[in-house]
């Protein structure tokens, strides 16, 4: 077998790029929209194949691209079915037995509604209340259908500094002294994307049975709680962070859950490396400029 190389799907979005810096010195093939539409299944298969025949070396493609605008997607459900829901599959349909398919999800194909009790398992039942949702957990089926060796994994509210994101809008507004309001009744963890990427590089070395996991930053906050910690670490006046509930805030499209805290039993089960507490790469982000 030759040298593995590497094929990042969603190249030009928060984690993808992240993927392609940690990769640096291997061979990396990165695929953008400039490269072939994910709605088109018939593009897609042609272009992955082009890609095969570049070389004889197996394929680890890891697909991070998604309609991630959970609102957006409410209003273009079309193109969220193709890129959420179909394309993964198309994906690890047209991969050889050689390759390996790592396909990234999100804590919202859980409902999260009946209120906090304890953090999801791997194998917990979805219930997603979103289009953005319903659509990735149909990629997760369609993924582990056409590939059962696969790996899925689920993530929750990536941040980082290079694109904006809650966090850079927290910190962007308290630093300018614009009072936020931030809701306290919607709990995940928030995972900073070097964290996951560092995890998701973790897993295809190791290795270990296929499937269903979740990689995603120690504890577990609301949004109200984040932008308190973005306020604590730059010394801003607390006042300037409202605590309010999701009744009170905007009414938008989308439906997010309430408590959507992934469980990590099968990555620690793995031995795979624990990721740190999210405040400890929120304080680093923070501290950076935003690149845009």
């Amino acid at each position: 077998m030759g040298r593995t190389r590497w094929l990042i799907v969603g190249a030009a979005g928060r984690v993808g790029r992240v993927l392609i810096a940690a990769l640096e010195g291997q061979p990396v093939r990165t695929w953008t929209r400039q490269d072939a539409d994910l709605t088109d299944r018939d593009r897609v298969l042609a272009t992955l194949a082009a890609i095969r025949d570049e070389s004889t070396d197996p394929l680890i493609c890891i697909n991070t691209a998604a309609v991630a605008d959970v609102d957006g997607a409410e209003k273009d459900s079309r193109t969220a079915v193709s890129v959420n829901g179909q394309a993964p599959g198309w994906l690890a349909e047209g991969l050889s037995d050689a390759d390996l398919m790592v396909h990234l999800s999100t804590d919202y194909v859980f409902g999260g509604n009946s209120g906090p009790t304890a953090p999801y398992d791997e194998d917990a039942p979805t219930a997603p209340l979103s289009v953005y949702g319903t659509t990735k957990r149909d990629g997760e089926n369609a993924v582990l259908s056409a590939r059962p060796d696969s790996y899925v994994v689920r993530t929750s509210w990536v941040f980082d500094a290079d694109k904006p994101n809650y966090v850079t809008l927290f910190r962007d507004r308290l630093l300018a002294g614009d009072p936020i309001e931030a809701v306290t009744d919607q709990v995940s963890r928030p995972t900073a994307t070097t964290d996951l990427v560092a995890g998701l590089l973790a897993l295809c070395s190791r290795r270990p049975d296929s499937g269903i996991y979740h990689c995603a930053n120690g504890g577990q906050a609301s949004r109200y709680d984040v932008a308190s910690a973005i306020g604590a670490e730059l010394g801003a006046d607390p006042c300037l962070v409202r605590a309010i509930r999701t009744d009170q805030a905007p009414r938008r499209p989308a439906i997010r859950p309430a408590y959507s805290v992934l469980g990590l039993r099968r990555w620690q089960e793995a031995g795979l490396p624990e990721l740190r507490s999210w405040r400890i790469p929120l304080r680093e982000v923070i501290l950076r400029p935003s690149l845009g």
